[in-house]
């Protein structure tokens, strides 16, 4: 719906549009009492990680339970997230994690495709590696456009671990990345203020990567909010962006 792509956009500053989390909290919400239920895994999101409200991890996850419990593959993948990286009072248990992803990715959710495929990709507990499952479903997340799996299929054909070494291949994908590689600046500016001291500034722009996918990224902004690095009452309550920013600022 109108309402939820409008709420979507200033949540994450997509199509031009200014960061602005309490109307984008407001869009969301009206979203949802309109029956579009992929609003509650935003708005779990939203309480998870405290953009424009106190965080809170009971209010993230009555939404993204509900989302699960609604069928939502977003709400599932975010409670898959909590899962693998024990976080947000949920033990870890990489099992539960890859049920959630499996389930969300044969909803066709492009990110649990990713995120599944990693877990392919890595091997660990709980989980057999496995190059073939995971180059599948990096090509099927690749296909909506999601900019990890593209960089992950690259990866892949350089080294050969889809049993294939293709520089060719792995040019084009990698090609691909570098000429959408805004996020790779961010990033890169993320670590230096993290590693400056200028906790405030580094968490809102890891915070702005993970919600686009990047995984570490959402690591590092979990990471940041157990050590309470970054916070302060409503830090992301941005009207434009600009209180948070001065909030950063102040710790030059």
């Amino acid at each position: 719906s109108a309402m939820l792509v409008v709420g979507v956009a200033h949540l994450y500053g997509l199509y031009d549009v200014a960061v602005n989390h309490q109307v984008a909290r407001q869009y969301l919400e009206d979203a949802v009492m309109n029956g579009e239920h992929a609003g509650l895994a935003e708005l779990g999101n939203i309480y998870a990680k405290g953009l424009g409200v106190r965080q809170n991890n009971k209010t993230a996850l009555k939404y993204l339970q509900r989302g699960s419990e609604l069928g939502d593959p977003g709400s599932k993948t975010q409670i898959g997230h909590f899962y693998r990286e024990g976080t947000a009072g949920f033990p870890k248990d990489i099992a539960k994690a890859v049920k959630l992803y499996s389930i969300a990715s044969k909803a066709g959710f492009p990110d649990a495709h990713y995120h599944l495929g990693l877990l392919h990709l890595e091997g660990g507990v709980g989980i057999k590696k496995d190059y073939g499952k995971a180059f599948k479903l990096f090509a099927m997340s690749a296909k909506h456009g999601h900019m990890l799996s593209i960089y992950q299929l690259g990866l892949m054909y350089l080294h050969g671990k889809n049993g294939v070494k293709s520089c060719t291949n792995a040019v084009k994908y990698l090609k691909a990345i570098a000429e959408k590689g805004s996020w790779l600046k961010l990033a890169n500016e993320a670590h230096k203020e993290y590693n400056d001291g200028h906790y405030t500034s580094a968490l809102m722009k890891y915070s702005i990567l993970g919600a686009q996918g990047l995984e570490i990224a959402q690591m590092n902004t979990a990471h940041m909010f157990e050590r309470g690095l970054g916070i302060t009452p409503y830090l992301f309550s941005s009207t434009s962006g600009k209180s948070s920013q001065n909030s950063a600022n102040s710790r030059h």
